[in-house]
């Protein structure tokens, strides 16, 4: 990582709190942002951080032995102003503080411990306000406060800005940074919209600093979509009750992305015209074939190694291409193995790849086909009764118990969120054509990562980090805008070849 003395007085610098592994880092840092320091406490993503952003970390064989990791509750911003950076505010913080307990699932746990616990009513439906991880956002306001940087992002959950206890976290969010000097901004954005082949809705919070306010409307702060694709039904009904609630706020700083409810857009066309969503296939297509039945038990490797397979096609889709190419700031003027693919491993299932090969693309567990001609979702067998109709081994739970838990892709769409779970199974995304689960770099790719970004620990906590991670091209499409506003130049889109 550049120390600030390296630094010119023509960069911008970004400081990344709750970094993990560097989706935001990533992004910001494509859109020509020195990424001056990053905070997480967990060991292997902040290694991982550390590869990526250090050149000097990259060329460290194997893994990186000391550990990177802080807690942002215990790192004293003043000393991180005066000994990391060298007394130099930066121009902007960036951050994802965990959202387990403002997501439903979360809040719904917290609330069932809590009853058992003996909470009256009331009290286990305020208890994810109580977890740690609640107050998570105004720590992260503690470091805004000390670092006064120009302009700030925040990411989470749309249900952040479902009430909770009669409190709306993201208003409460803009309330203390209005105190604090800044101007404030939230809206929600799908991450399909700029070109990441996935379907991700989230929350995102834009603040800038006094003279750094840009004139105009609130919403010219937000990236316009990219690509023009319809959202399917279940990802439209999160964003209703997160966007109903944020209207019943009455809050001037929410800008609403979808007035027109009879738009096929969440958002504004592009004034750039149609550019096709990434699909599954396009984000795919060009990796080596993993055959399930050479597969078998052990350690799964995720550094780049000599035995790494070669790319599967010399053409990839526009996508691909743009994954192969592009780099982390570590990797800048590295050599890579340019036809070599790195962390191409998956789990070794045998009770369940014949049931994976015999799936609909598109079914899930209790047998709905996702992405039907209208989005929505059409009734086929269940996968139970596809295990039983081909003599396989049907999976050892009922049906109406983890009906998301099992999904196949579909070659012609983006994908399903990827969320952390994947660290403990991928079963929600198996393979559109070759009868398992997706691979490390497979995810990697479906979450925007380029293919030289490198991994620390094994193909489970990789997992964890990716489905953890902002998407970088979203965090990019965002970062490009917040440059702008701060220099008032833009630079050339490195998306435009997504455009046919």
């Amino acid at each position: 990582m550049n120390r600030p003395d390296q630094r010119t007085r023509s960069d911008l610098s970004v400081v990344d709190l709750f970094s993990g592994c560097g989706g935001l880092s990533l992004g910001f840092a494509w859109a020509g942002f020195d990424v001056a320091a990053a905070i997480e406490h967990d060991p292997l993503a902040a290694a991982t951080h550390h590869r990526n952003f250090d050149p000097a970390a990259w060329k460290i064989p194997g893994g990186i032995q000391d550990s990177c990791a802080q807690d942002v509750l215990t790192v004293d911003p003043e000393k991180l102003l005066e000994e990391k950076l060298g007394g130099r505010h930066p121009d902007v913080i960036v951050g994802g503080p965990p959202c387990q307990a403002f997501a439903r699932v979360g809040r719904a746990k917290l609330r069932s411990i809590a009853q058992k616990n003996g909470a009256p009513g009331e009290e286990a439906d305020t208890a994810h306000l109580l977890d740690e991880r609640a107050g998570l956002g105004h720590r992260y306001l503690d470091f805004v406060e000390v670092l006064q940087p120009r302009a700030l992002l925040m990411e989470n959950v749309p249900d952040m800005a479902s009430p909770g206890g009669g409190k709306h976290p993201v208003s409460e969010l803009c309330e203390r940074l209005e105190s604090l000097g800044y101007t404030a901004s939230f809206t929600l954005l799908n991450a399909a919209h700029q070109g990441v082949p996935q379907f991700r809705e989230r929350l995102f919070i834009l603040a800038f600093r006094g003279d750094d306010v840009p004139d105009g409307a609130r919403e010219e702060w937000w990236p316009e979509p990219l690509c023009d694709v319809r959202i399917p039904a279940g990802y439209k009904g999160i964003r209703a009750v997160a966007r109903g609630a944020a209207l019943r706020l009455r809050d001037r700083r929410f800008v609403d992305r979808d007035a027109n409810e009879d738009m096929p857009l969440f958002g504004r066309p592009s004034p750039r015209g149609t550019v096709p969503p990434t699909d599954a296939r396009s984000a795919l297509g060009d990796l080596p074939v993993i055959d399930p039945g050479a597969l078998g038990h052990g350690p799964r490797a995720v550094s780049p190694s000599p035995e790494d397979p070669p790319y599967r096609c010399s053409t990839p889709s526009a996508y691909a291409q743009l994954m192969r190419e592009l780099r982390p700031p570590g990797a800048r003027g590295r050599t890579l193995a340019a036809d070599r693919v790195s962390a191409h491993v998956t789990r070794y299932l045998p009770r369940d790849f014949r049931t994976f090969a015999n799936m609909h693309p598109g079914q899930d567990y209790v047998g709905a086909v996702f992405g039907a001609s209208d989005g929505g979702c059409a009734q086929v067998k269940s996968v139970r009764e596809v295990a039983l109709s081909i003599g396989a081994e049907p999976p050892p739970y009922p049906e109406h118990m983890f009906p998301n838990k099992w999904w196949k892709l579909c070659a012609e769409l983006p994908v399903k969120t990827l969320t952390a779970h994947i660290g403990k199974d991928t079963y929600s995304h198996i393979h559109y054509e070759q009868g398992r689960t997706i691979s490390v770099r497979e995810a990697a790719r479906l979450q925007s990562f380029p293919d030289s970004f490198r991994f620390e620990g094994g193909m489970n906590t990789a997992f964890r980090m990716i489905g953890n991670a902002v998407p970088p091209l979203m965090a990019y499409a965002i970062a490009r805008r917040v440059r702008k506003k701060l220099t008032g130049r833009a630079r050339p889109d490195l998306r435009k070849a997504l455009a046919p």
